[in-house]
Protein backbone atom coordinates (compact mmCIF):
# COMPACT_ATOMS: atom_id res chain seq x y z
CA UNK A 1 0.00 0.00 0.00
CA UNK A 2 1.58 3.03 -0.96
CA UNK A 3 1.82 6.16 1.89
CA UNK A 4 -2.05 8.08 2.02
CA UNK A 5 -1.51 11.61 0.54
CA UNK A 6 -2.75 12.61 3.42
CA UNK A 7 -0.24 11.30 5.89
CA UNK A 8 2.61 12.90 3.27
CA UNK A 9 1.00 16.36 4.37
CA UNK A 10 1.38 15.87 7.74
CA UNK A 11 4.96 14.71 7.25
CA UNK A 12 5.41 18.40 5.23
CA UNK A 13 3.57 19.75 8.56
CA UNK A 14 6.41 18.08 10.45
CA UNK A 15 9.20 19.38 8.41
CA UNK A 16 7.77 22.84 8.44
CA UNK A 17 7.09 22.64 12.34
CA UNK A 18 10.67 21.66 12.79
CA UNK A 19 12.66 24.57 10.43
CA UNK A 20 10.34 26.91 13.35
CA UNK A 21 11.83 25.07 15.90
CA UNK A 22 15.25 25.55 14.75
CA UNK A 23 14.86 29.34 13.65
CA UNK A 24 13.43 30.14 16.97
CA UNK A 25 16.55 31.42 18.84
CA UNK A 26 17.24 32.00 22.36
CA UNK A 27 16.01 35.28 22.18
CA UNK A 28 12.36 33.74 22.31
CA UNK A 29 10.20 32.70 25.54
CA UNK A 30 10.84 28.98 26.16
CA UNK A 31 6.96 28.60 26.16
CA UNK A 32 6.61 29.16 22.51
CA UNK A 33 9.58 26.50 22.22
CA UNK A 34 7.55 23.92 24.26
CA UNK A 35 4.48 24.40 22.63
CA UNK A 36 6.17 23.74 19.40
CA UNK A 37 7.62 20.83 20.89
CA UNK A 38 4.24 19.59 22.25
CA UNK A 39 2.69 20.30 18.89
CA UNK A 40 5.51 17.84 16.79
CA UNK A 41 5.35 15.05 19.59
CA UNK A 42 1.25 14.88 19.42
CA UNK A 43 2.06 14.95 15.54
CA UNK A 44 3.83 12.08 15.60
CA UNK A 45 2.20 10.10 17.49
CA UNK A 46 -1.21 10.53 15.72
CA UNK A 47 1.11 9.52 12.56
CA UNK A 48 1.82 6.29 14.39
CA UNK A 49 -1.85 5.61 15.67
CA UNK A 50 -3.17 6.36 11.91
CA UNK A 51 -0.97 3.53 10.70
CA UNK A 52 -1.68 0.93 13.08
CA UNK A 53 -5.43 1.66 12.24
CA UNK A 54 -4.52 1.17 8.21
CA UNK A 55 -2.98 -1.85 9.47
CA UNK A 56 -5.94 -3.17 11.90
CA UNK A 57 -8.11 -2.87 8.40
CA UNK A 58 -6.62 -5.37 7.11
CA UNK A 59 -5.65 -7.78 10.16
CA UNK A 60 -8.40 -7.32 12.26
CA UNK A 61 -10.37 -10.35 13.41
CA UNK A 62 -13.26 -9.31 14.96
CA UNK A 63 -15.69 -11.97 17.15
CA UNK A 64 -19.67 -12.10 16.43
CA UNK A 65 -20.80 -9.31 18.35
CA UNK A 66 -18.05 -7.55 18.73
CA UNK A 67 -17.19 -3.67 17.93
CA UNK A 68 -14.37 -2.06 16.50
CA UNK A 69 -11.03 -1.94 19.16
CA UNK A 70 -9.83 1.44 20.27
CA UNK A 71 -6.54 0.70 18.31
CA UNK A 72 -3.53 2.98 19.16
CA UNK A 73 0.24 2.27 18.11
CA UNK A 74 1.26 -0.01 21.13
CA UNK A 75 4.49 2.11 22.90
CA UNK A 76 6.78 0.86 25.41
CA UNK A 77 5.65 -2.64 25.82
CA UNK A 78 8.29 -4.43 28.34
CA UNK A 79 8.48 -7.74 26.09
CA UNK A 80 7.37 -9.97 23.35
CA UNK A 81 4.50 -10.82 25.38
CA UNK A 82 3.04 -8.03 26.49
CA UNK A 83 2.87 -6.86 22.77
CA UNK A 84 1.28 -10.20 21.20
CA UNK A 85 -1.08 -9.43 24.64
CA UNK A 86 -2.03 -5.76 23.38
CA UNK A 87 -2.21 -7.07 19.69
CA UNK A 88 -4.84 -9.81 20.72
CA UNK A 89 -6.71 -7.17 22.95
CA UNK A 90 -6.52 -4.88 19.82
CA UNK A 91 -8.19 -7.77 17.65
CA UNK A 92 -5.31 -8.60 15.34
CA UNK A 93 -4.51 -11.76 17.19
CA UNK A 94 -2.26 -13.13 13.86
CA UNK A 95 -0.99 -10.06 12.98
CA UNK A 96 2.59 -11.83 13.45
CA UNK A 97 1.76 -14.90 10.82
CA UNK A 98 -0.07 -13.42 8.69
CA UNK A 99 1.87 -10.31 8.58
CA UNK A 100 5.69 -10.70 9.82
CA UNK A 101 7.15 -7.37 7.91
CA UNK A 102 4.37 -5.21 10.07
CA UNK A 103 4.84 -7.00 13.38
CA UNK A 104 8.76 -6.41 12.73
CA UNK A 105 8.49 -3.11 12.49
CA UNK A 106 5.92 -2.45 15.49
CA UNK A 107 8.27 -4.78 17.05
CA UNK A 108 11.42 -3.35 16.05
CA UNK A 109 10.82 -0.06 18.45
CA UNK A 110 9.53 -1.40 21.71
CA UNK A 111 10.87 -0.62 25.07
CA UNK A 112 12.45 -4.40 25.14
CA UNK A 113 14.19 -4.10 21.97
CA UNK A 114 15.51 -0.52 23.28
CA UNK A 115 12.83 2.02 21.73
CA UNK A 116 13.59 4.19 24.43
CA UNK A 117 13.10 7.52 21.73
CA UNK A 118 9.75 6.56 21.26
CA UNK A 119 8.84 5.84 24.81
CA UNK A 120 10.08 9.50 25.61
CA UNK A 121 8.07 10.64 22.21
CA UNK A 122 4.68 9.26 23.95
CA UNK A 123 5.64 10.61 27.38
CA UNK A 124 5.95 14.33 25.83
CA UNK A 125 2.70 13.98 23.92
CA UNK A 126 0.78 13.01 26.75
CA UNK A 127 1.98 15.76 28.84
CA UNK A 128 -0.31 18.11 26.65
CA UNK A 129 -3.33 17.23 28.16
CA UNK A 130 -2.37 18.81 31.34
CA UNK A 131 0.49 20.76 30.40
CA UNK A 132 3.56 21.42 27.90
CA UNK A 133 7.02 19.68 28.09
CA UNK A 134 9.63 21.52 30.40
CA UNK A 135 12.27 23.84 28.55
CA UNK A 136 14.89 25.29 30.37
CA UNK A 137 17.90 27.83 29.06
CA UNK A 138 20.91 26.29 30.39
CA UNK A 139 24.54 27.89 30.15
CA UNK A 140 27.13 25.46 28.73
CA UNK A 141 31.19 26.65 29.14
CA UNK A 142 33.73 25.26 27.39
CA UNK A 143 37.68 25.72 25.53
CA UNK A 144 38.37 25.80 22.53
CA UNK A 145 41.88 25.65 21.54
CA UNK A 146 43.68 26.48 17.94
CA UNK A 147 40.71 28.58 16.44
CA UNK A 148 42.07 29.49 13.49
CA UNK A 149 45.15 27.56 13.68
CA UNK A 150 46.59 24.10 12.84
CA UNK A 151 47.62 22.81 15.92
CA UNK A 152 51.24 20.83 16.51
CA UNK A 153 50.37 18.94 19.40
CA UNK A 154 53.29 17.19 21.51
CA UNK A 155 51.68 16.55 24.56
CA UNK A 156 48.09 18.57 26.16
CA UNK A 157 47.25 17.55 29.56
CA UNK A 158 43.78 18.92 31.88
CA UNK A 159 44.48 18.59 35.56
CA UNK A 160 41.26 17.75 37.82
CA UNK A 161 41.74 21.96 38.78
CA UNK A 162 41.38 22.98 34.96
CA UNK A 163 45.22 23.73 34.49
CA UNK A 164 46.09 23.20 31.05
CA UNK A 165 49.55 21.70 30.56
CA UNK A 166 50.29 22.17 27.08
CA UNK A 167 53.44 22.01 24.54
CA UNK A 168 53.24 22.38 20.78
CA UNK A 169 52.09 25.42 18.74
CA UNK A 170 49.98 26.56 16.04
CA UNK A 171 50.03 27.39 12.73
CA UNK A 172 48.54 30.68 11.56
CA UNK A 173 45.64 29.34 8.54
CA UNK A 174 46.17 32.37 7.03
CA UNK A 175 49.59 33.31 7.02
CA UNK A 176 51.24 30.25 7.84
CA UNK A 177 53.25 31.81 10.11
CA UNK A 178 54.16 29.31 13.77
CA UNK A 179 52.39 31.03 16.57
CA UNK A 180 51.51 30.43 19.90
CA UNK A 181 48.30 28.26 20.68
CA UNK A 182 44.85 29.81 21.13
CA UNK A 183 43.18 29.14 24.00
CA UNK A 184 39.68 30.41 24.34
CA UNK A 185 36.92 29.84 27.11
CA UNK A 186 33.62 29.63 24.96
CA UNK A 187 30.23 30.35 26.79
CA UNK A 188 26.76 29.55 25.13
CA UNK A 189 23.09 29.50 26.19
CA UNK A 190 21.33 27.35 24.71
CA UNK A 191 17.53 25.52 25.35
CA UNK A 192 17.08 21.94 26.69
CA UNK A 193 14.44 19.58 27.27
CA UNK A 194 14.59 18.98 30.98
CA UNK A 195 15.84 15.80 32.07
CA UNK A 196 17.07 15.31 28.63
CA UNK A 197 20.20 17.36 28.56
CA UNK A 198 19.49 18.01 24.54
CA UNK A 199 18.13 20.45 22.85
CA UNK A 200 14.17 20.44 21.43
CA UNK A 201 15.57 20.60 17.99
CA UNK A 202 17.68 17.82 18.01
CA UNK A 203 15.23 15.58 20.15
CA UNK A 204 12.72 16.50 17.88
CA UNK A 205 14.62 16.12 14.61
CA UNK A 206 15.08 12.69 15.29
CA UNK A 207 11.67 11.77 16.25
CA UNK A 208 10.38 12.85 13.08
CA UNK A 209 12.99 11.09 10.88
CA UNK A 210 12.32 7.84 13.17
CA UNK A 211 8.50 8.47 12.82
CA UNK A 212 8.25 9.42 9.02
CA UNK A 213 10.55 6.39 8.41
CA UNK A 214 8.80 3.89 10.34
CA UNK A 215 4.90 5.24 9.38
CA UNK A 216 5.93 5.15 5.55
CA UNK A 217 7.20 1.73 5.89
CA UNK A 218 4.41 0.20 8.06
CA UNK A 219 1.89 1.41 4.72
CA UNK A 220 4.01 -0.21 2.74
CA UNK A 221 3.57 -3.48 4.65
CA UNK A 222 0.04 -3.10 4.14
CA UNK A 223 -0.90 -5.48 0.99
CA UNK A 224 -2.36 -3.68 -1.78
CA UNK A 225 -6.31 -4.05 -2.23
Amino acid sequence: MVVPTSVDAQFRRLKKYLRELEHIGNDCAAEDEAIIVADICNSCVLALDKSMNAIWKVEARIKDGKGKANVYFPISMSSREKLLERLRKDQMPDIEKDNPRAFALIESVQAYKGGAWLTTLHAIAKLRHETFPEVKRVRRNGLGIGMGQDLYIDSLHIGADGKIDFKGHGINRSTGKIEPAKFDLISEVRSELADLNETPYRFCSKAVDKVTQLVSNLYRSIPSA
